[in-house]
């Protein structure tokens, strides 16, 4: 029989009578989820718990945060300021997993409802799910950590003694209201509900999850972490989400791309010496439809490719730079000239990356040059 009637009793979210699986959690609804997770302490939610504000207290820094849609939003530019000025390098790190605590401690306030923020290992959880179902999501995030760190070494920015910070939310609606303040620049109202998962950059860098079923939240999980761990890297767009999706492939167990004779008739179709400039540059992949779907096929086609060279990809992640969508570092780490990589699969052309063409992209997307000439509001 179904436990709680008309929730599921693991994820609290609403089921039908005559359902055997939750559809968001994928959990027995006729078996209490009670049983521990295999080779994974479980995390005991701990309310009221004191937060430490020792080294930083953000309620004593004006500006710390901005409210917006009706939630508070970190301004880790003031607490990097402060942090940096006040705190002695070898607390820096624990000052930051304090304000993150500080932050989603906030955001939990803000959110209401039976939301709650639980800790594990590397990770900081802020959702209203289960302690069952967090502690899969925790089991999932260390996992695929550690499969990034194997695969991008010293490129992977690891967190050290902070954390990462995921907020799972219970309903579409809280998900897409707390995205508006990081889509502000170029994107459309259904561009951020077409959205499966984010890294926002902005303030200071996490996940966002929508609810969705386990198997998704492992691949959005897998992508939006592979963004995480090289936010601190200028990388263009493509060779960002080229990673990421070769990430979430290998994780999840995908095959990889079939790159068949459609496919390429496809991106031949579509691709043309002028609009492959907003490949480089970005805006093919938050323009809707075909646009944005040729755009993460082709960037995940072009991971591969330079995978396959056998040369140093982790010294060009490193050295890639958005500002030429990383032909510079392509010449003089892969031996390879970007347009001979395009021409591999769209034929002859001139292909490669034009500075004042991405530039000019940016502004017809919407984008502001920051001082670096990169977006400033571009969200992985």
């Amino acid at each position: 029989m179904q436990t709680d009637q008309s929730r599921c009793a693991c994820c609290g979210q609403p089921v039908a009578d005559d359902v055997e699986l939750c559809p968001v959690c994928e959990s027995q609804l006729d078996l209490p989820p009670t049983e521990p997770i295999k080779g994974h302490e479980e995390v005991e939610q701990e309310p009221g718990r004191k937060l430490r504000t020792e080294l930083v207290d953000l309620s004593e820094l004006p500006n710390a945060f901005t409210m917006d849609n009706g939630f508070s939003y970190l301004n880790g530019d003031v607490v990097r300021e402060v942090i940096n000025g006040k705190v002695a390098e070898p607390d820096q790190g624990r000052a930051w997993q304090d304000t993150v605590a500080q932050w989603l401690e906030r955001l939990c306030s803000d959110l209401g409802g039976n939301y709650v923020v639980r800790e594990s290992g590397r990770f900081v959880l802020l959702s209203c799910v289960s302690e069952r179902r967090a502690n899969l999501l925790f089991e999932i995030s260390e996992q695929t950590l550690d499969a990034i760190s194997e695969e991008l070494g010293k490129a992977a920015w690891m967190m050290g003694p902070g954390q990462y910070p995921i907020v799972a939310f219970r309903d579409e609606v809280e998900y897409r209201c707390y995205l508006r303040h990081f889509h502000s620049r170029g994107y459309t109202e259904q561009m951020v509900a077409d959205t499966e998962g984010s890294c926002p950059g902005g303030g200071y860098v996490h996940i966002a999850l929508p609810p969705r079923t386990l198997q998704e939240s492992k691949c959005m999980l897998a992508h939006e972490l592979a963004h995480a761990t090289t936010a601190h890297l200028p990388i263009p767009r493509w060779l960002s989400e080229g990673l990421a999706m070769f990430i979430e492939r290998s994780v999840v167990g995908d095959p990889s791309i079939s790159v068949g004779h459609e496919l390429i008739n496809d991106l031949r179709a579509f691709w043309t010496e002028k609009n492959i400039q907003t490949f480089w540059s970005g805006e093919s992949f938050i323009v809707p439809g075909i646009s944005n779907e040729l755009s993460y096929e082709f960037a995940e086609i072009l991971f591969r490719y330079l995978l396959k060279s056998g040369k140093d990809l982790i010294g060009f992640l490193q050295a890639a730079d958005d500002r030429d969508a990383g032909q510079t570092a392509a010449i003089n780490l892969l031996d390879m000239d970007l347009n001979d990589a395009v021409v591999e699969f769209l034929g002859p052309g001139e292909w490669r990356p034009n500075r004042m063409a991405i530039v000019e992209a940016w502004k017809m997307a919407g984008w502001q040059q920051g001082e670096s000439g990169r977006p400033p509001e571009r969200t992985p």
